[in-house]
């Protein structure tokens, strides 16, 4: 990419990880008229060689700009520590919000989500051993992603924020979320709304897609209507799953008690000792494997 290329510039970066509340996040954001939320799929796609940087839809002069894209974080887009640099370069001021979950729960999360698009795999192990699977594992090490964007950024430029806060009081996270912006969080009234709602937003966005293909009217298909859709699909998801899992432990049945598993929980622990040391995260408190 030519240096020389004019850019428009986001300030804040928040890279992920999947399935830590980002959905939610990006629509606050885009709600938020002092935010000016840019596209995503630029920094670490082909795109990055032959085509300017994209820019918000609408004006963005005097709001403050964030990229929101929890692809950022993925390996199998383009490698991580060259996502990072390219924005570094761009932005040398930057800087970036990573949203973090508890491994084992956060894989549960995913491998429930893999099951509903049709993975084809057997057992959550047999998924966490495809190609996907490993490069969320490669995200599970918390530590190495740290300290890789201290290679590129000022550490009171790397902010931490925990899935599990967001759980815990929805608004005191978005406080933190917006703080860090320099701004004061307002939009409490949809997230009060909305909040319960984020774990289940993605799979049912992904069979309302699915629903267009289908239909008569094609990707018109519901237009005007998402949202009500939207929270229906959610609520039913929600309801179909507690009923599921009603009288059985959280995991049963994905967190298997074999070899791989174990292992993957040591490097969890070893991961997270490692993060606790050089960022003083309280990840015991939040339930982290230490």
């Amino acid at each position: 990419m030519a240096e020389s290329r004019p850019m428009a510039k986001a300030l804040f970066y928040h890279i992920g990880i999947p399935r830590s509340g980002t959905t939610l996040i990006q629509r606050v954001l885009g709600r938020d008229e002092r935010v000016a939320l840019f596209p995503r799929n630029w920094f670490n796609t082909d795109r990055y060689y032959d085509s300017p940087a994209p820019v918000p839809a609408g004006p963005f002069e005097g709001r403050v700009g964030v990229l929101s894209d929890e692809t950022l974080v993925r390996q199998n887009y383009c490698k991580f520590s060259t996502t990072m640099e390219r924005i570094a370069r761009a932005v040398p001021e930057a800087h970036i919000i990573i949203t973090l979950r508890e491994q084992r729960d956060w894989l549960f999360s995913a491998c429930g989500q893999a099951a509903r698009a049709g993975n084809g795999a057997d057992s959550p192990e047999q998924w966490l051993r495809t190609p996907n699977g490993v490069d969320l594992l490669s995200i599970a090490g918390y530590a190495t992603i740290y300290r890789v964007l201290k290679l590129f950024f000022r550490t009171e430029r790397i902010h931490l924020l925990f899935f599990e806060d967001l759980r815990r009081d929805h608004e005191r996270f978005f406080d933190d979320f917006y703080r860090i912006l320099g701004l004061t969080f307002e939009d409490r009234d949809f997230v009060r709304a909305n909040a319960g709602l984020a774990e289940e937003a993605v799979g049912v966005r992904g069979v309302i897609n699915r629903l267009r293909g289908l239909a008569r009217g094609g990707r018109t298909w519901g237009r005007g209507r998402e949202e009500t859709i939207r929270r229906a699909g959610v609520r039913a998801a929600l309801g179909l799953r507690a009923a599921l899992r009603r009288g059985a432990p959280a995991n049963e049945g994905v967190w298997e008690r074999t070899s791989f598993f174990r292992a993957l929980e040591e490097e969890f622990r070893w991961t997270n000792r490692e993060l606790r040391s050089l960022t003083g995260a309280d990840l015991a408190r939040r339930g982290y494997l230490i």
